[in-house]
């Protein structure tokens, strides 16, 4: 097994969410893991969705019904997975990243539902602080208006 793969001290992550508690805002310093506990969050959701192992003590996933890739099931709590982690500009279309991000983003909003699960990495990280923050509080202002996941 690759050395970095194999670790004998690891830090294990709690996340928990409810209809009643579903927005988290994840903050830290540089290289704390927050974007490694996203990565974390969206690959066991769709590790669930399909049926496959999720390595937790315990583990209640919402059902996706659609995602990227359409999925049926049999219950559907989550209609739509979107994910947006580590995005860069687009040579081909002439668009920065501030530009690709501000784009996903508003596709993301356009398209959710109070189903919806929802996961940004780095909201707003094309463009200075204080318009991040702004651009931030706003997005976060309509998934809270939404109540998704």
């Amino acid at each position: 097994m690759h050395e970095r793969i194999y670790l004998e001290n690891f830090v294990p992550n709690d996340t928990y969410a409810s209809e009643t508690a579903n927005f988290q805002f994840i903050t830290g310093p540089n290289m704390s893991g927050k974007s490694t506990y996203l990565r974390q969050i969206a690959l066991f959701g769709v590790m669930a969705q399909i049926g496959s192992f999720v390595p937790a003590e315990y583990a209640s996933i919402r059902i996706v019904s659609q995602c990227v890739i359409v999925m049926t099931s049999s219950s559907s709590f989550v209609r739509q997975l979107f994910s947006r982690i580590c995005n860069d500009d687009n040579l081909e279309t002439n668009a920065s990243t501030f530009m690709v991000e501000m784009r996903e983003t508003a596709y993301i909003l356009q398209n959710i539902t109070d189903d919806s699960l929802v996961i940004i990495d780095e909201l707003g990280r094309g463009t200075s602080t204080q318009d991040a923050l702004g651009i931030t509080y706003a997005v976060c202002e309509r998934l809270l208006k939404t109540k998704v996941g």
